[in-house]
């Protein structure tokens, strides 16, 4: 197992070392914590730029909770939606960020941020739907890789010199509909044997995060008439070039999300017909809902599947 990989396990708490404060941190995502802060962040600077620092920041350039009222955030979100193009969604995260930075410093919520917050963001998203409705303004999240750009995209990076990185993190979410941090953290441990299938099972997930939910595996299968879309040569192809993998990680290694991203962003500026701009790792996840759910006059939505 490479040095990389094992810097990384030793981040993550083992449940014969964990303390109090690791079991109180593991209530929140990583990735979560970073948007949270990244939020936090957003608040002191607008209270910086509006000249409010010596009454609301402690001397440290925290916000203080003493003077920091409800109505001072209301204005902050009001503020963001005039003076910027930031989404109603990622306002709605910046509500999330408050939530839990009254929880770590250990102040009571004010309740208002359960019920009025909920009504100012409600009319922030019909505004925003109905400029959006009546203007040229364009959504700009990233929309589902279609299946002729899915297939393109098989195509490039099968020949990619990586070692079959890039095309084994293609092929693997798509077929099974799985977020990249699903992907990214895969072990050898969690394929099984299926008969004419391997198993994949996913023991934690955005919407499981404890892990309560049936374990059952996911199964990719054989697709031999379209080689460059095959798992199975996407995982033969990837294990041959990389035999010295033990048991642990499938793809060992610090930021595999990120490595892919960059990867697939390279691919698509290649001779893919989509813009890499529209295009992200969730793309892939999108794109393979919307594929098996074509045509369906009925059954479960895609955030579901």
């Amino acid at each position: 197992m490479s040095t990389v990989s094992l810097l990384d396990m030793a981040t993550v708490p083992q449940r014969e070392t964990s303390t109090l404060e690791d079991i109180h941190g593991a209530l929140v995502a990583e990735r979560s914590k970073k948007a949270y802060a990244s939020g936090i962040r957003q608040v002191v600077k607008w209270i910086q730029q509006t000249n409010q620092a010596d009454a609301l920041l402690s001397a440290d350039g925290s916000i203080n909770l003493a003077a920091f009222s409800y109505d001072d955030f209301v204005r902050f979100i009001v503020w963001t939606m005039q003076n910027t193009a930031v989404k109603a969604s990622t306002m709605s995260g910046y509500r999330s960020a408050m939530r839990n930075y009254y929880k770590m410093q250990k102040v009571p919520l004010p309740s208002q941020f359960d019920g009025d917050l909920k009504d100012v963001f409600q009319g922030i998203r019909r505004i925003t739907a109905t400029s959006e409705q009546t203007t040229s303004v364009k959504d700009s999240g990233k929309r589902p890789l279609g299946y002729g750009a899915y297939d393109a995209l098989c195509r490039t990076t099968i020949l990619a010199m990586d070692a079959g990185f890039l095309h084994l993190f293609l092929v693997l979410p798509w077929n099974l509909m799985a977020r990249s941090k699903s992907t990214e953290t895969i072990q050898l441990g969690h394929l099984s044997y299926e008969e004419d299938a391997v198993g994949i099972t996913f023991f934690k997930s955005k919407t499981d995060q404890d892990g309560s939910k049936r374990r059952d595996p996911r199964h990719i299968y054989a697709n031999p008439l379209h080689r460059h879309t095959c798992t199975f040569f996407a995982l033969g192809l990837y294990l041959a070039c990389n035999p010295m993998l033990a048991a642990g990680a499938l793809f060992p290694g610090s930021s595999q999300r990120t490595r892919f991203g960059k990867g697939l962003k390279l691919a698509l500026m290649e001779d893919n017909p989509v813009g890499s701009s529209e295009i992200g790792t969730h793309s892939i996840r999108k794109g393979a809902a919307t594929f098996v759910s074509s045509g369906s006059t009925g059954g479960p939505s895609l955030v579901s599947i």
